[in-house]
Parts: structure tokens; C-alpha cells; sequence
């Protein structure tokens, strides 16, 4: 897939590089490695330039964020279904349903988010790279960020780095925890003989989640979460460790019949700051039938 961006010459960048330039549009350094390795990934009114080069009022700078020809080779397209909250020439951004991994892995490698959107872009005639930027657990549905060139995507993961991407959680715990909000600080290290299983421990890494009662029924807890770290399963490590799991967790809790897709965690909320068009934005999912049935 294609992306060409264009913009002109301020009257304030007169005389500047185009190395300074593209520090002020927000490209990393290993960003412009990558332009440069493009054919003609640089160029100044449609001449090839080099990052020395100096630019003029008025004169039109192409870059190529992205061929045509890349594509995630080892990613198989295989069609399924797509929640499509929010596309451009950019970003995409969907609704995860529980139940599906991210990425093709042992045992999945046809049934993951990705081989659906792979397929997505093949029946358009596009070649496409598979780019995630926030990943949720097989089990977790709700909002990610997919890059649809490296750009986007070393921005988005600048900012999730420096804590301004912010994310919002809900999920229904079993119990009712006291107090009805505040912030849990444990550190989270995996445990001994498990590649997957993660403990609180005291040698483990800084994850601090905030959390705020929304309502208790029938024996659950529906809580609005927000991440302050972002640690492997950190809420769900969490909340175990205080004795009020994710219902339906069975790697922290207990499975439910209720949940045969997964646990009772859905990322709810994505306020991110868009690269390309220099603005915040917003998007929400609801949270899924099966989950609002079991706090119902």
C-alpha cells in the first residue's frame, strides 16, 4: 500500500534543511534512514534531494512513507470479520473481538486479527504490512491501533513510550474491591517455570494500574481501568493478587461457561495524538453484549 506525503515550504523553514524539516514534521532518525533507503524517498518539486539540502518558500517536499510492494509476507490472509472503528491513509483502528490473537502464533496461525486484515487489504488489490501498536491478549477485546506505515508507527509508539497515547479498561471483576477506587503499585515479574504466567514480586518491573468502581450486581464489579505502565497482563495480575480476579479469567481466576471467548476485559477508550494530521483524537467501543449480560 502506497503513501505518499506532501507538504510545502513555510515562509518560517526558508533556508532550513530538509534534515531540520523533517525533525519539525516529527521523524525520528531511524524514520529518515528508511527515507533514505527509498528510491527517491526524499524529494524537493519532484527532484530527488538529501537531507543537507536546503528547501525555499514554496517548494513542495514528496516523501514516501511507503511502497507499494510491502507486505507482510508471513501474515496469510484469511477472511473474517472486521470492526472497523476509524480508517484513513494512515491509521486504522478496531474493535477486537475476545477470543482472537493479535498476531499468528503457534497453533493460530490462521485465525488471528491480522490474517483477517491481511485479507481485508488483498480483496482491495493492496499490499499490505501488518503494523500493531497496542496489542490486547487473545482473550481481551476492545480498540487497537494498527500503523499503516512506519511513520505512524514509530509516532504512536513515541507515545505510548512517553505516556500521552492513554487507554481506557473496563472490566468485571469477581467481588467487590475496597476501596471502591484508588491506584494499585506491584511490581509484576513472570513466574518461575512459566513462559506465559505473571506474579506480583518484589523483583519484578514498576506497574501501577488506576482504577474506579462503577457499579456492583450479583456478586461482580464492573471498574473503569486506566494503565499507568503497560505490563504483560498487568490487570489481570492485578486484581488477582488483591483476590478479586476478571471473571472468566482461567490463567488468573476461574472460566467461565458465560465466556467462551475469554475474560471479562475490554479496552474501552484510545486517546491518541494522529502524526499526519497534527491532531487528538478520540474513539470508544461499548462494551460487548456478553459482558454487559454478566453485570447485568
Amino acid at each position: 500500500m502506497e503513501r505518499i506525503f506532501t507538504t510545502v515550504i513555510s515562509q518560517q523553514q526558508d533556508g532550513q534543511t530538509v534534515a531540520s524539516i523533517l525533525k519539525q514534521l516529527g521523524f525520528s532518525n531511524g524514520m529518515v534512514r528508511r527515507l533514505k533507503r527509498i528510491p527517491n524517498g526524499i524529494q524537493l518539486n519532484g527532484k530527488h534531494a538529501k537531507t543537507p539540502d536546503t528547501a525555499q518558500t514554496g517548494d513542495q517536499l514528496r516523501l514516501v512513507l511507503e511502497t507499494a510492494d510491502a507486505v507482510s509476507e508471513h501474515i496469510v490472509p484469511v477472511k473474517g470479520d472486521l470492526d472497523i472503528v476509524y480508517e484513513d491513509l494512515d491509521l486504522l483502528i478496531l474493535n477486537k473481538p475476545a477470543g482472537i490473537p493479535v498476531h499468528p502464533s503457534q497453533g493460530h496461525f490462521e485465525d488471528s486479527l491480522a490474517n483477517r486484515v491481511m485479507a481485508y487489504y488483498q480483496n482491495q488489490g493492496l499490499n499490505f504490512v501488518f503494523r500493531a501498536v497496542n496489542r490486547l491478549d487473545r482473550g481481551t477485546s476492545g480498540l487497537m491501533a494498527v500503523a499503516k506505515h512506519s511513520f505512524t508507527q514509530d509516532a504512536l509508539c513515541s507515545q505510548m513510550g512517553e505516556k500521552l497515547m492513554q487507554r481506557s479498561y473496563l472490566a468485571i471483576v469477581c467481588g467487590t474491591p475496597q476501596p471502591a477506587s484508588g491506584t494499585i503499585r506491584l511490581p509484576i515479574a513472570r513466574e518461575e517455570g512459566s513462559t506465559i504466567k505473571r506474579i506480583v514480586s518484589p523483583n519484578g518491573v514498576e506497574a501501577i494500574t488506576h482504577y474506579q468502581t462503577i457499579r456492583s450486581n450479583n456478586g461482580y464489579s464492573l471498574l473503569r481501568i486506566q494503565l499507568e505502565t503497560g505490563r504483560t497482563h498487568q490487570i489481570r495480575v492485578h486484581f488477582s493478587h488483591l483476590g478479586h480476579p476478571l471473571a472468566g479469567d482461567f490463567l488468573y481466576g476461574t472460566q467461565l461457561p458465560e465466556l467462551p471467548q475469554g475474560h471479562a476485559l475490554h479496552s474501552e477508550q484510545l486517546k491518541l495524538y494522529h502524526p499526519i494530521l497534527r491532531k487528538w483524537m478520540v474513539f470508544t467501543a461499548p462494551l460487548p453484549k456478553p459482558l454487559q449480560q454478566l453485570i447485568d
